[in-house]
């Protein structure tokens, strides 16, 4: 038997996406959110999570600008 859920099990746990990423979030950081650019802790939660849920207030980290966003 594994334990993967049914879908039924799934949607019964997660009734929204909120729902959903709160358990992730916790899952991943256990309470402290963390840069997963630079490993600072010091990250601020985004007004309506968009675009995104996080952004870290780490001046070193605010100054890079990932690759993936040049192409």
């Amino acid at each position: 038997m594994t334990d993967t859920p049914s879908t039924l099990e799934f949607f019964q746990k997660f009734s929204n996406e909120e729902a959903a990423r709160l358990f992730f979030e916790n899952r991943r950081w256990a309470g402290e959110a963390v840069c997963g650019y630079c490993g600072s802790v010091s990250v601020t939660e985004c007004k309506d999570h968009k675009p995104m849920a996080y952004r870290c207030k780490d001046w070193t980290c605010r100054a890079f600008v990932p690759p993936q966003v040049l192409v």
